[in-house]
C-alpha cells in the first residue's frame, strides 16, 4: 500500500501532516471540519458553498477533499492557520464552529471531530431525546465500568445514569 493510501484505508499516520509542513512550514496548524452528508450533487454543492463562504468571511484558506462511500460523502476541510497568530487561530475555531452550526441545522454531523469540538458535536445528537448518546454511554459503562479508557473521547463520558 502506498503511503498516501493509508488515510482513506483508515490507517492512522502522519503522511498528510508531513506533506503539509513540507510545503507550508512547521508553524502551520489546522483544524478539520468533516461532516458526513447524503451522497447527492446538491448536498455536495451546498457543503462546499457554505465552507467557502465562511472561510472567506473569516479570512482563511483550507485544503479540501471528498471521501465517498456508496451512501454518503465526507467533505474533509482542513482549515489552515498560523499557530503563532492568536487571531488567526481564533478565526479558525470560530469558522469551524460556524460550519458545525450550519451542518447541524441540515442534519449533518462530523465523522471525526477535533478534540476541542467533541462535546459540542456530541451535543448535536439530540434526536429521540438523545437516544444515541445514551446508548453510547451505556456501552461505555458496560465495557469500561471504571471509565478509564479514553474518557470523553468523541464526547462519550462514563455514567449512563447521567442522562
Amino acid at each position: 500500500m502506498v503511503e498516501h493510501d493509508l488515510v482513506p484505508a483508515g490507517i492512522p499516520n502522519m503522511f498528510l501532516l508531513d506533506v503539509m509542513k513540507r510545503h507550508l512550514g512547521d508553524r502551520v496548524g489546522h483544524i478539520d471540519f468533516s461532516p458526513v452528508l447524503p451522497f447527492t450533487g446538491e448536498n455536495a454543492a451546498r457543503h462546499e458553498t457554505m465552507v467557502q463562504r465562511i472561510l472567506a468571511e473569516e479570512g482563511l484558506v483550507a485544503g479540501f477533499a471528498w471521501i465517498a462511500t456508496f451512501r454518503s460523502l465526507v467533505g474533509v476541510s482542513m482549515i489552515l492557520f498560523d499557530v503563532d497568530d492568536p487571531e488567526q487561530a481564533e478565526a479558525a475555531r470560530r469558522a469551524v464552529n460556524r460550519m458545525c452550526d450550519e451542518a447541524e441545522r441540515w442534519g449533518w454531523s462530523e465523522y471525526r471531530a477535533h478534540p476541542s469540538l467533541v462535546d459540542r458535536v456530541a451535543a448535536g445528537y439530540g434526536f429521540n431525546d438523545g437516544a444515541l448518546p445514551r446508548l453510547y454511554r451505556r456501552l461505555k459503562d458496560a465495557l469500561d465500568p471504571a471509565g478509564i479508557l479514553s474518557p470523553g473521547n468523541h464526547g462519550i463520558r462514563p455514567g449512563a445514569g447521567q442522562g
